[in-house]
């Protein structure tokens, strides 16, 4: 048979829960209740009951700020039953859930039971939070208030680790909301309840049962108990402040680090700047560098164009003055009659068709010779090299080039004479003029220029 140990101060509903939980209307006087905050439960009281259809002894311990100032006799009395039954398997500690907290009372129970079971004895325990509804106005209050069942449960947990009852490492202490007070007639209200009152009698039956036969020595003096339970307060209180001065510096370390960190970081960004500020000076310098070599050579090359402009207008100039002279000197000079004599055989055979240009006549015998036909009698075409225009031009260039000057200083009327010294003779035809001497008359200009 299961056996839970229900433990906490005064007023929290010890009593009432045992009753509902065997069955009973709250006030029962199974377990006796008391009036508001005055202890009614003077003695520890077992009782075996049916809970669910399972029989769990039930031992209600009455709290241990009684203001009789009989925790000492209690604490005797509640060592005497738990020797007579043997074994504990769940010590259930219960706090009022509208305010839970483990007062000094509570944490010296709890050292009683440290003293009598060992460190093992939170193995055993179990957290219940009565006065936790489930009614709509209280689910909607703890909802305001941001606070929950695990809530509650971890901050309990952290309240027993920094009293040094369980180890920073161990399994947190499980916890239990039964509402003692629920609507009987309210269907979530009662569903609620079996669901919590079940997951109590899940941990009663995984329990493993301490002993009750091999207590250690249970300190029976209340006082000096509350004493240690203040210097263990005491004692939490300066860790707590010592942590909190820890804290401080820590923000203290941590907030000169991020100002130095703040300073460290607007040095570089200043040095960044002046950086990037004199790398935009150094290319606006090179930029001006740049520009003024551009600028160089641009009149550098506009006064190189121009010198090339002077030197040309100056060529120009120079040229024009020069055909200004030229041109106050006359290119020739006035045209002098000269006569070109030709004699000998040479003569006869290469510029014979020069004789067909010489206006001639026989008077003696009664005939002439025709001029510009050749022997045969055909008439001379004007493109024919006996043609006088024909046989006038080669005599005018034959005439410069002997003399070595240029045609245009030989005009072209070329004037052949009547007849030259010599006679007539048949040649390969009727007849052909031949002369051993012929003399042509020809006007020449000089050049000036």
């Amino acid at each position: 048979m299961g056996v839970v140990v229900v433990i906490g101060s005064t007023g929290t509903g010890k009593s009432t829960l045992c009753n509902v939980l065997a069955g009973k209307a709250q006030d029962d006087p199974l377990f006796p209740v008391s009036e508001g905050v005055t202890a009614c439960t003077f003695n520890t009281t077992s009782k075996t009951i049916k809970c669910d259809y399972k029989e769990i002894t039930m031992v209600d311990t009455p709290g241990f700020d009684d203001p009789s100032g009989n925790d000492t006799a209690h604490i005797r009395n509640m060592v005497t039953v738990l020797k007579t039954i043997g074994h504990v398997d769940i010590l259930m500690i219960v706090l009022n859930g509208q305010t839970p907290r483990l007062d000094r009372s509570n944490i010296a129970m709890l050292l009683v039971f440290k003293a009598m079971f060992g460190d093992q004895f939170l193995r055993n325990t179990v957290l219940e939070f009565t006065r936790w509804g489930y009614d709509d106005k209280s689910v909607k209050r703890r909802e305001r208030s941001k606070v929950s069942e695990q809530h509650w449960l971890q901050q309990i947990n952290t309240r027993l680790e920094d009293l040094k009852l369980k180890p920073a490492d161990s399994k947190s202490v499980p916890g239990v909301f039964i509402d003692a007070l629920h609507d009987t007639d309210n269907e979530h209200e009662a569903r609620m309840f079996r669901n919590e009152r079940d997951k109590l009698l899940v941990h009663l039956e995984e329990a493993v049962s301490l002993k009750c036969t091999d207590f250690h020595a249970v300190p029976v003096e209340i006082d000096r108990i509350k004493a240690q339970v203040e210097e263990l307060e005491r004692q939490i209180e300066l860790e707590k402040e010592q942590a909190r001065l820890a804290e401080e510096r820590a923000r203290e370390e941590k907030e000169r680090r991020r100002i130095e960190e703040e300073a460290r970081r607007v040095a570089e960004e200043q040095a960044h700047q002046a950086r990037v500020r004199a790398g935009q000076a150094e290319a606006a310098r090179i930029r001006a560098q740049q520009q003024a070599e551009a600028q160089r050579i641009a009149a550098e090359q506009r006064a190189a164009a121009a010198r090339v402009a002077e030197a040309a207008r100056r060529q120009q100039v120079q040229l024009a003055h020069e055909q200004a002279l030229r041109d106050a000197i006359p290119q020739y000079g006035p045209w002098e009659q000269r006569q070109y004599i030709n004699t000998g055989t040479w003569f006869h055979n290469e510029k014979m068709n020069w004789g067909f240009a010489i206006k001639w006549k026989r008077k003696r015998w009664g005939w002439h010779v025709t001029p510009f036909h050749s022997c045969s009698g055909e008439e001379v075409q004007a493109d024919s090299p006996l043609s006088p225009a024909q046989i006038i031009a080669e005599a005018r260039a034959h005439i410069a080039l002997v003399n070595n000057v240029g045609l245009d200083q030989i005009r072209e009327d070329v004037l052949f004479p009547t007849r030259g010294v010599g006679g007539i003779n048949p040649v390969n035809c009727r007849w052909r003029v031949v002369w051993d001497q012929y003399v042509l008359t020809y006007y020449f200009r000089a050049k000036n220029r």
